[in-house]
C-alpha cells in the first residue's frame, strides 16, 4: 500500500537529519520548496522555509549546538532565501556543527547553496 511505502521509506531515514538549503533568486526555489512540502507531508522532514526571523534562527543555532544533538529524532529541511542577512556569519558555526555531528555519528547535517548559471538567466 502507499501508506506502507511511506512508512518503509521513512524508516530508512537517519534519526537526525538537518538540511540547510540557501539559494539565490531564480535557482529553483519554488520547485525545491514544493519537494520539501511533499517530504513534510510524507513525514520525512519538517519544512521550515524562506528564512526564519533572527530570534528563531538564533534558537535553532542553540539547538544544533547542543552536544546531545541526535539523541532525539530530528529531521529538518530548512530553506533560506537569498537575502537572509545573518547567514554569512552562521556558515562557520554550521560547518563546525556538521563536522562535530559527523565525527560523533549522531546527526547528518547537509549545507548547500544553489546559484543559477549563466548570469544571463537572472535577467530572464
Amino acid at each position: 500500500s502507499k501508506a506502507g511505502l511511506l512508512v518503509a521509506n521513512s524508516e530508512k531515514l537517519p534519526r537526525c537529519l538537518v538540511v540547510v538549503d540557501r539559494h539565490n533568486h531564480k535557482s529553483g526555489g519554488t520547485t525545491i520548496r514544493d519537494i520539501y512540502a511533499h517530504q513534510q507531508a510524507a513525514g520525512r522532514c519538517l519544512y521550515w522555509g524562506y528564512g526564519p526571523a533572527l530570534p528563531s534562527w538564533e534558537k535553532l543555532m542553540e539547538l544544533l549546538s547542543d552536544p546531545l544533538l541526535g539523541s532525539s529524532p530530528l529531521r529538518l529541511c530548512l530553506e533560506l532565501h537569498f537575502r537572509v542577512p545573518y547567514y554569512a556569519e552562521s556558515v562557520p558555526k554550521l560547518a563546525a556543527i556538521r563536522d562535530r555531528a559527523l565525527s560523533a555519528g549522531t546527526c547528518r547535517v547537509v549545507l548547500m547553496t544553489r546559484v543559477r548559471e549563466p548570469l544571463a538567466y537572472y535577467l530572464s
